[in-house]
């Protein structure tokens, strides 16, 4: 996340009575965290650390429940990136492969509901993100949101909660921001998806901030999202503009191959804006009603090979 924008993170969305039990979630500020963007060249290690006991608590989207895992987690004594709200660690799991990353809040009052939204939103849109996936024909490049989950570090005094997420590699690009911000690069896949979210949810929802690693050759896999939702504009914390935020999206917006191919428009574009459905584009909130978010989204006949008009950049 860059410093100069406002972030937060929603709750979870489903059927409408899954968005009722939800609602309540406390919303927040989301650390303005410049996710390994200058760092990842760095050496991994050796770092100071020392094994220790810990609860891995990861959350099941379907079930809508938490589930801890004792662990032996080793954490760097020094963050090796910091950013406005959060500073960021290395972090190894005994037992798993790979390099974790583990990250803490700068507010030293901050509660653990702000760390378990994180979360949820992370699952939230994975599960946008296997929707677009699904779609027939098949998108040119699949996308993926990191697990997130939390470290409760039980050896602390007060037991102490992180945020954790496996350490991405590669090059670490911001593809759109929650406030009409669009990369140089404007790849397809990134800014398609995000328009796909707010047709799939027939305009409920519209993930954006869309950042991670990614090119025309490499999987896209994202992290720290943000969710509009104009239904409930004060639902959401800051970073949740509302329909102003939908606006500001398709503001900047330009419908592409992948936004064709997905029926999501049916001309593309060569000028900045795209032009949204009447029955999205009122002020305020939306006139369409709230529907469960998988039935929403339009599924089509597979066809025998994928779209050969449909392009990645």
């Amino acid at each position: 996340c860059n410093h100069f924008f406002v972030f937060c993170h929603p709750v979870h969305l489903l059927a409408p009575t899954t968005m009722n039990a939800l609602v309540n979630i406390p919303a927040f500020h989301t650390p303005g965290f410049t996710h390994l963007a200058r760092n990842r060249q760095r050496r991994v290690g050796p770092w100071v650390k020392r094994p220790e006991r810990a609860v891995k608590v990861t959350y099941d989207y379907q079930t809508m429940q938490w589930k801890r895992k004792d662990v032996i987690v080793e954490i760097d004594s020094t963050p090796f990136s910091k950013g406005v709200c959060r500073e960021a660690y290395y972090m190894t799991i005994h037992g798993e492969p790979g390099v974790f990353v583990a990250k803490l809040s700068l507010e030293p009052e901050e509660e653990r509901s702000m760390y378990e939204t994180d979360v949820i939103v992370q699952a939230t849109c994975q599960k946008f993100a296997e929707y677009y996936n699904a779609q027939r024909p098949a998108p040119p490049k699949p996308v993926k949101f990191l697990d997130a989950f939390l470290i409760e570090r039980v050896e602390l005094p007060g037991s102490p909660v992180m945020a954790g997420e496996p350490m991405l590699q590669g090059k670490f690009r911001k593809f759109n921001s929650n406030a009409g911000y669009t990369s140089e690069d404007s790849r397809n896949t990134p800014q398609a998806f995000s328009h796909f979210t707010y047709v799939a949810s027939k305009g409920k929802f519209l993930v954006v901030d869309i950042q991670g690693v990614g090119d025309e050759t490499t999987p896209d896999v994202y992290t720290d999202p943000q969710i509009h939702a104009p239904q409930s504009p004060d639902a959401f914390g800051k970073g949740n503009l509302g329909q102003d935020g939908v606006n500001r999206f398709f503001a900047t917006h330009r419908c592409n191959s992948i936004c064709i191919g997905l029926k999501l428009s049916s001309v593309q574009q060569d000028f900045v804006g795209t032009i949204m459905p009447a029955a999205h584009s009122g002020a305020g909130r939306l006139l369409v009603q709230p529907a469960a978010i998988p039935r929403a989204v339009p599924m089509a006949p597979p066809p025998p090979t994928q779209n050969p008009n449909w392009k990645e950049r």
